[in-house]
């Protein structure tokens, strides 16, 4: 059997000192403040990439917590919920689509409409472009106001 090289004291007293930091609900509301706050940027970029004849879908794009996960997290997009549909970003403009014949009647069968295409819109994804222009800004933010949280629950022990 090994040696153990070192021995750590009090970790004991630590694990029940930090099991008293407080409830859950606490911590995950500050985390899902930070989480916010660090995603404000993203939103702009995405806002100021979307197709300006979507006025509805520009302002539908929003930062949604995910409930059922176990970690607090969210996820910045379109969003269906409240006045503002996003519907119309997330299935039209940003996977693109076909515009048909006047008259044409679509049928069921994968790849049995393409006679009756007249053009189709580009893809527009403009919320990759988004991520990628702000990707190094969300994590400037987010780790500094962690590592404050964190001292803060340590210095309260």
């Amino acid at each position: 059997m090994a040696k153990a090289l070192f021995e750590i004291k009090g970790f004991n007293e630590l694990q029940q000192k930090l099991k008293k930091l407080g409830n859950d609900k606490d911590k995950r509301r500050i985390v899902l403040a930070i989480l916010r706050k660090s995603a404000r940027s993203t939103i702009v970029a995405a806002k100021a990439l979307s197709p300006k004849r979507t006025r509805v879908g520009e302002k539908s794009i929003k930062f949604t917590v995910m409930r059922r996960a176990k970690n607090p997290m969210g996820v910045v997009g379109p969003s269906s919920v409240g006045k503002y549909d996003g519907w119309y970003l997330r299935q039209f403009v940003i996977p693109g689509h076909n515009i048909y014949k006047t008259g044409f009647k679509r049928k069921h069968k994968a790849g049995a409409n393409e006679k009756g295409v007249k053009s189709k819109v580009a893809p527009n994804y403009f919320m990759d472009k988004a991520k990628s222009l702000t990707q190094g800004r969300v994590a400037d933010v987010a780790v500094p106001s962690m590592e404050k949280f964190i001292q803060r629950k340590i210095d309260q022990l």
